[in-house]
């Protein structure tokens, strides 16, 4: 049995640079104009060999492509997938209801990943269309909610992750967020 190796897990979220990181993120998916988004961005994204953006002595951040974030908060109709009834505030560069495109399994373990199932996992199939609120949750809730949330999510999206032959479990998804 193959475990994902979490030997920061929770930690990999809350420093500083990641923080930055994330907003930069959520900037540009939001700016992001809907003309702008084909479909077909998506299309075998998760075949596509990882890109590493910074490679330090101790860590790997890889790139991820606001497009497909976008799509994912398209798809969704720019509501929240973990509950549809969230309302949010009106975003300036859409003029809709204002989301964040969230990688169900993060970014920080896409090498384990790709070494074990050779999915990238910064695809459509991945990502999740959050209010603000949810977001957060993901990020900084307490163990139980981050694995409601998980669970919930998961059942959701499981359908996505099999269509492209993503044999990833429950349990290794809960174990990237240390639950």
């Amino acid at each position: 049995s193959y475990k994902i190796t979490t030997h920061k897990s929770v930690d990999l979220f809350l420093d500083e640079d990641t923080d930055k990181k994330e907003k930069e993120y959520q900037e540009k998916v939001d700016r992001v104009k809907e003309s702008n988004v084909n479909d077909d961005v998506a299309d075998d994204a998760y075949k596509i060999a990882p890109v590493v953006a910074i490679k330090t002595l101790v860590a790997m951040k890889f790139e991820r492509n606001p497009l497909l974030g976008k799509l994912a908060i398209k798809n969704a109709y720019y509501t929240c997938e973990y509950d549809r009834l969230h309302k949010t505030f009106t975003s300036q560069s859409t003029q809709k209801h204002y989301m964040e495109a969230h990688h169900l399994i993060p970014i920080a373990f896409q090498k384990a990943i790709w070494d074990k199932y050779h999915i990238n996992i910064d695809c459509v199939e991945n990502l999740v269309s959050l209010c603000p609120t949810c977001h957060k949750a993901f990020h900084y809730g307490t163990v139980e909610v981050k694995s409601q949330y998980v669970e919930l999510l998961f059942k959701q999206i499981k359908h996505k992750y099999k269509a492209i032959d993503f044999n990833i479990s429950l349990i290794e998804i809960k174990q990237c967020y240390g639950v």
